[in-house]
């Protein structure tokens, strides 16, 4: 058991039954606010590890493993080859951006050249609306074609 809770608990066991003191219902409310505080770190413990399971079961990415699969696809070259083109990819861009569901798969991850938002096909793709349409459509041909290979 969590020795903050213990410590709570022992404290509150620890206080009279009867003939309670300003300094017991002081005492008392340090020890169950201590108790409401590990109780939810125990929830949120709870949920993340659920929440991990729950991803790996519906075959959500983390950012490495997608990383390494959209920098083998690409095989170290920009993927989007815009005008701005630099030729080596650098970074990868998530072309529906990380919110939403399984934002780190690889059908919505391309291998882009440029640093951040600034340059590049990774700037291209951050400032024009066309060319972020573009890169949604090529990063799930380029999935599509890597899992048609793969079978």
């Amino acid at each position: 058991m969590n020795r903050r809770l213990e410590a709570a608990i022992r404290t509150i066991a620890a206080l009279p039954a009867d003939d309670w003191q300003p300094e017991h219902w002081d005492a008392f409310e340090a020890a169950r606010h201590q108790l409401v505080l590990e109780v939810g770190r125990i929830d949120r413990a709870h949920e993340q590890s659920r929440s991990d399971r729950q991803r790996r079961t519906e075959g959500w990415w983390t950012l490495a493993e997608a990383r390494k699969v959209v920098k083998e696809r690409s095989g170290g070259m920009c993927e989007l080859q815009g005008p701005t083109c630099q030729g080596k990819a650098r970074e990868v861009d998530h072309v529906y951006g990380r919110r939403g569901p399984n934002p780190h798969d690889p059908a919505k991850l391309l291998h882009v050249c440029g640093h951040g938002n600034l340059n590049g096909c990774h700037g291209l793709v951050s400032s024009s609306r066309e060319w972020r349409e573009r890169s949604r459509v090529l990063a799930a041909e380029l999935e599509a074609k890597r899992l048609g290979e793969a079978s």
